[in-house]
Order: structure tokens, then sequence, then C-alpha cells
């Protein structure tokens, strides 16, 4: 009978300290979480969302959170998702902290927000002549101005500085060139007004005429 009770006890202890083991997989550890990829590249007044990110929460299921506050910027606390509206800040460049926690621990991952500038603006210079204005995100312009029998085409390069953009660029044909500086209005959508110059760097007196144009 005594030997039958000993074993029993031994059994109870050995169930017990089983099921305690720390490193019994059911309890997990602190979350593993990265986005891929990891440099977020928005498109200028457009909304978007990332993929989920790799997550494992190692059993134990937590929460996403982040202390960063951008305007247009939203995270998922459950999936993780950031998403954002066509307001994200214009020219954001900006890395933010994204924090997964569960109940064994916190890990942290680091993502850049990209909105560069870039857009393909339409409209008409002096009223009467359709125009283009071709913005890429690494800084090149392309121009195309037709009048009603000719297509011209050009080539340069674009600033930024607050609202206010600026071009240069030439006509590969007969090297002519020419600038253009504005403003971009951005509201309900974005437009952009200014004035076409002859020659580089938009200087005053060598105004060609004028443009309004919208973002497509």
């Amino acid at each position: 009978m005594k030997a039958i009770q000993s074993l029993f006890i031994l059994v109870v202890t050995t169930v017990f300290f089983t099921s305690c083991d720390p490193s019994d997989s059911s309890e997990g550890g602190a979350p593993t979480v990265s986005y891929n990829p990891g440099t977020i590249q928005a498109v200028f007044f457009q909304p978007g969302a990332t993929s989920p990110p790799d997550v494992n929460w190692n059993g134990n299921q937590g929460t996403f959170s982040t202390s960063h506050s951008i305007p247009g910027l939203s995270l998922n606390n459950t999936t993780g998702v950031l998403s954002w509206t066509k307001n994200l800040p214009l020219e954001l460049f900006e890395t933010i902290q994204i924090t997964a926690t569960n109940n064994a621990g916190v890990t942290s991952t680091p993502v850049t927000i990209d909105n560069s500038f870039e857009g393909d603006f339409t409209g008409l210079y002096d009223g009467t002549t359709y125009y283009e204005l071709d913005f890429s995100r690494i800084g090149i312009l392309h121009v195309r101005d037709e009048s009603e029998t000719t297509l011209y085409t050009y080539t340069g390069s674009w600033t930024i500085d607050g609202n206010t953009l600026m071009g240069d660029y030439w006509d590969e044909t007969t090297g002519d060139k020419y600038s253009i500086s504005g403003t971009l209005n951005i509201g309900t959508n974005v437009t952009y007004s200014g004035t076409w110059y002859y020659e580089y760097g938009a200087i005053s007196g060598n105004e060609g005429g004028t443009v309004e144009m919208q973002l497509n």
C-alpha cells in the first residue's frame, strides 16, 4: 500500500513540474516582428497600406503600438498593418518604432515612411495651350507642350522647397533652355500654379507665361 502511495505522489509531482517547466513552448516568449520592406514608399497624395508584418507571437498573442503620431498615418493594433490617407505630409521621410507586446515581453522594430514628391500634372499655359509636367520621384522632369499642330518634349530636373516647386528643362534638339516656378496647393486635390521662363533659374524678367495645372 505504501509503495502505491509513493508511486502516486511521484507521478503527481512529475506532472506538476512538467506543466510548470518554463521551456514549455505553450508558455511562449517575447514576439519577433519585421516589416518587409523596412522602408515603405508611399505614393504622393494616394492612400495606401503595408502588407502585414512577419510576426511570431510564440504562442502568446499580443498587440502592436507606436508612440509616433503622423497626420494621415495609422496602425492596426491587431494586425500591425500601417495605412495612410492621401493627406500624409508632403516630403515626409521619417523612421518610426513599431512595438509588439505580449505577456512575455516587448519587441520594437523600425519602419521608415518615405512620401517623396512625384506626380503627373496636366493643364494649360497662357490659358490656351496643353501642358504636361511629369515629376519623377528621383528628380527628373519631363515636359510636354502641345500646340494646335505640334507636340514638343523636353527633359530636365526639379527641386522642391516647402510648397514651392521649381524646374529647369531644355529642348534636346535645339538646345533652348526653359524653367518653371510655382506653388503646390494641396486640398481636396492638388493644383500647381506659376510661371514658365526662358532660360534656367526662373529669373525675374525672363517670364514667358503662366501655368495652371492639376495632379492627375
